[in-house]
């Protein structure tokens, strides 16, 4: 019933098609699908008397926060965050996890195990600076641009200005965000004084 639902608000709710972008390139609809997906596999878990289906739905309430935090790293965090919520209100609830509890365990590694590929990719391919703060806006792309190194043998770092210059970068930064917005993933996002 609960998939039902989804997709009949999926494909008639009109500011969910046209305003929001879900028919967009946006990869919205998949973060709706895993937020959908997680949460009927949830409540079909909370409802099954068998073992062995009560541990598929975990596993797919798993698969489908994979699918969620593939798309969009901070958005699918909310997934995992209602669950437990949900979980921990009642005494019912929290009966059924401590019964499933080594099912739970089970798929969080298999979770961490899926997306821990791709995080090691993107910290040796980008660094972790670069990937926490594509993280922290939601996914944008991050175009890199090669230099020419010349090491110079004497070092020009300063421990008071080098801090006081990057501070002043991030500052400026996140004002060019502010006001121009996010790229929308066809370029790099232009200066407001292009």
């Amino acid at each position: 019933m609960c998939g039902l639902a989804a997709v009949l608000i999926l494909f008639a709710h009109r500011p969910l098609l046209f305003e929001h972008g879900l028919r967009a390139n946006t990869m919205d609809a998949a973060v709706v699908l895993s937020y959908c997906a997680g949460v009927y596999h949830f409540l079909a878990w909370r409802a099954s008397e068998r073992a062995s289906r009560r541990r598929l739905h975990v596993v797919a309430v798993a698969l489908a926060f994979v699918l969620g935090f593939m798309t969009k790293f901070v958005a699918a965090l909310f997934l995992p965050l209602v669950l437990a919520a949900a979980t921990l209100l009642t005494r019912d609830d929290r009966a059924r996890l401590r019964r499933d509890w080594r099912a739970w365990c089970a798929a969080s590694l298999l979770a961490a195990a899926l997306i821990a590929p791709w995080f090691l990719y993107q910290y040796h391919r980008v660094g972790l600076d670069l990937l926490l703060l594509a993280m922290l806006h939601g996914g944008e792309r991050i175009h890199e641009i090669p230099i020419n190194w010349r090491e110079t043998g004497q070092s020009k770092v300063s421990l008071i200005r080098d801090p006081l210059r990057m501070f002043w970068n991030l500052v400026k930064f996140k004002r060019r965000l502010l006001t121009v917005g996010p790229s929308n993933g066809s370029g790099p996002v232009p200066h407001p004084n292009d």
